[in-house]
């Protein structure tokens, strides 16, 4: 199972605010990691919430100029007898190709 969710917030003067601040809303699980990346947009990092029984969510917040960019990519993998988490290599690639789409649209 999987869910993908783009958001685009454009703004005028405030995206360095705005970045900070979807990272701030996607960081306030204790359990998450950031890992912030660079050559994508002016900023962005990738957020991962583990969740329980196997579900996982993925963030990626990227800013370009005064336009940010939210892609959330959640999910698990079914298995013989339980869920799992999926690996997250994949889930970031996925999701990054959305990135990539829309950063080409702005």
């Amino acid at each position: 199972m999987r869910t993908l969710t783009v958001k685009i917030q454009q703004t005028q003067d405030y995206g360095e605010k705005s970045f900070e601040l979807g990272l701030q809303a996607v960081h306030s699980n204790t359990a998450a990691s950031t890992k912030n990346v660079d050559g994508v947009g002016d900023q962005a990092a990738v957020v991962v919430i583990p969740r329980s029984g196997g579900y996982q969510d993925l963030h990626w917040v990227v800013r370009k100029g005064d336009d940010v960019i939210g892609v959330e990519y959640r999910g698990w993998d079914a298995g013989l007898f339980s869920r799992s988490n999926p690996d997250v290599a994949e889930q970031e690639a996925a999701a990054k190709t959305v990135v990539d789409d829309v950063l080409g649209e702005l």
